[in-house]
């Protein structure tokens, strides 16, 4: 184990939104220019001339229709890119305190959908969307593509790159640069929220974002944020696809805010009584 000094420890666990923007960057970029040359070969080939404006909106148009494609790439790349760095960090990650069983997977994916419906809720009755025109123009991008893309790229991979990345490797790097768990926590889930460079995703991703690192401090096993991760990505692909009536939308809000409130208080309690013993 390499004895960093608590400067250098802090900056690596900074270094890894970092890294990940790259991924993002370099994954663009790549597929862009790939897309590029063919498009431009096809158009020399019918001796078709392109101006300089032609091939930047045609650039521009490549990024914008195809930003479904470079999620899922990221996504594969990230999760394989930080699975190395979480593979060689395990042996300084603190022990896990207790089994993460099938019944704390099925608490985590129902905190998730809960999150989601109450998250959602919230933004669409304080109607901030109306604010923020971008955030349903980037949400359409995000969600276009075929139902298959969508499900493997937003639904699965993201959040296993997100969650080894920010969790799994940031907030672990902070908390071993002697950094308090709730300053940990507050940092890892802001960057998580930069990462997504519109205000209100950030906003969400930041509510989330502590979400997901109470629910890792609490059962200190990475399989958890990834979980609770998925099923609010998959949970937001899968109502893409049906109409949910607003009765229905009232019943699941309030059984939602029931349960977070239950688990939170059932977590709270438990954590005391094991500090007492």
């Amino acid at each position: 184990m390499k004895n960093y000094s608590k400067p250098r420890k802090i900056w690596r666990a900074i270094n890894m939104p970092l890294i990940y923007l790259g991924i993002q960057i370099a994954v663009a970029i790549i597929y862009t220019f790939a897309l590029g040359i063919m498009f431009v070969i096809e158009q020399v080939k019918g001796g078709i001339e392109l101006t300089q404006d032609e091939v930047t909106n045609m650039l521009t148009r490549i990024i914008t229709e195809n930003q479904h494609f470079v999620l899922l790439a990221t996504g594969l790349v990230g999760s394989l890119v930080f699975f190395l760095f979480w593979n060689k960090e395990k042996g300084n990650l603190p022990p896990k305190t207790a089994k993460f069983t099938p019944l704390n997977a099925v608490l985590v994916l129902m905190l998730g959908l809960a999150s989601n419906i109450i998250i959602g809720t919230v933004i669409e009755i304080t109607r901030l969307d109306e604010f923020f025109s971008s955030y349903a123009q980037i949400e359409e991008i995000i969600m276009s593509g075929t139902f298959a893309v969508r499900l493997f790229g937003v639904g699965i991979l993201a959040p296993i790159a997100e969650e080894l990345c920010f969790r799994g490797l940031m907030y672990n790097r902070l908390k071993g640069g002697k950094m308090p768990v709730i300053w940990a926590m507050i940092l890892s889930s802001l960057a998580f929220g930069i990462i997504h460079f519109n205000i209100l995703q950030s906003m969400y991703a930041f509510a989330f974002g502590m979400v997901i690192v109470f629910v890792y401090e609490k059962y200190k096993s990475i399989f958890a944020p990834i979980l609770i991760h998925i099923a609010v990505n998959t949970f937001s692909v899968l109502l893409m696809e049906v109409t949910i009536t607003p009765i229905a939308e009232t019943v699941m809000f309030a059984a939602s805010i029931l349960f977070a409130v239950c688990y939170a208080v059932i977590a709270i309690t438990s954590r005391k009584r094991a500090e007492e013993v």
